[in-house]
């Protein structure tokens, strides 16, 4: 029995009501990957972990992410068209009585119901001609799109601020998160202006590497950390030339010596404090 009308209304419906749906929870789902995203800067920079705990930091975002895309598959699987629960759908949301959508959806697609055939005819006519002056935009409603919509704003401009002010924890840990096994340095307030003397090392030479380190917590100690080709390391103690007081400022900086008696080869290191460790330095050798 035909009906074109009522299905045409029905396809656009049900098109429109999936799209909405699936946008507010795509913005939903938006909003809790940025908050999970958040919480691992935030626990790196105040845990800093090492490769292992960065890579399972990773998993956990990556377990995120399809769980977000499994879960908006589902729901378009869940919002597949369903005739009569659509047609009870609109009738409701545009407050519609005597159940004509319904009842010409029924019947239209129920050649073998014993209601008559001119009866079945007259309410799918009914429900065609019902179809044809409804408003298919009316059946969206706009407030949980729009309020997803603010609601992701409103953490974007948050997650903006936090950069805005602490620059410097985004710039240290998400490289780290974008690269678990490069040994980067975590997070710390600490600065190192390294130096190495002489300028030009030959084989054979001494060498010494000055660390000036400043910040709001100075280290009383300080270690230089070798990296071997194999990627094993060893640490050699730093002699400090200038200890910090408990009324040291912000100004002020703790200063530490390595020297060495012989550099034969060219060697990557960095520095180490209780309260956090510097980039990789080369320690080049002519």
């Amino acid at each position: 029995m035909k009906a074109h009308r009522l299905w045409q209304f029905l396809h656009d419906a049900h098109r429109r009501l999936r799209r909405s749906q699936l946008l507010c929870a795509a913005l939903q789902s938006l909003g809790w990957l940025l908050i999970a995203i958040l919480i691992a800067i935030v626990l790196d920079a105040i845990a800093g972990f090492d490769a292992p705990g960065l890579i399972a930091l990773d998993l956990c975002l990556a377990a995120s992410v399809l769980a977000v895309a499994a879960s908006l598959l589902h729901l378009r699987w869940r919002l597949r068209l369903d005739p009569q629960r659509l047609a009870s759908l609109v009738e409701h949301r545009l407050g519609l009585a005597r159940s004509r959508l319904i009842n010409a959806v029924e019947l239209a697609g129920d050649a073998s119901s014993a209601t008559s055939a001119s009866l079945r005819s007259h309410a799918v006519l009914l429900g065609d001609e019902l179809a044809s002056r409804l408003d298919v935009q009316a059946l969206v409603d706009p407030r949980p799109i729009q309020k997803a919509a603010k609601t992701l704003a409103l953490m974007l401009a948050g997650t903006l601020a936090a950069f805005a002010l602490m620059p410097s924890v985004f710039l240290a840990v998400v490289p780290r998160l974008l690269a678990p096994t490069a040994d980067l340095p975590p997070f710390t307030r600490l600065t190192f202006d390294v130096q190495i003397s002489p300028d030009r090392l030959h084989a054979g030479h001494p060498a010494d590497i000055l660390a000036r380190i400043s910040g709001p917590s100075l280290p009383r100690d300080a270690d230089v950390v070798f990296i071997h080709n194999d990627s094993t390391r060893h640490a050699l103690p730093m002699i400090s030339l200038t200890a910090p007081t408990a009324n040291t400022s912000a100004d002020e900086a703790a200063r530490f010596l390595l020297h060495l008696d012989r550099v034969d080869r060219p060697r990557r290191f960095y520095i180490t404090t209780p309260h956090g460790r510097s980039r990789t330095y080369e320690l080049p050798v002519l």
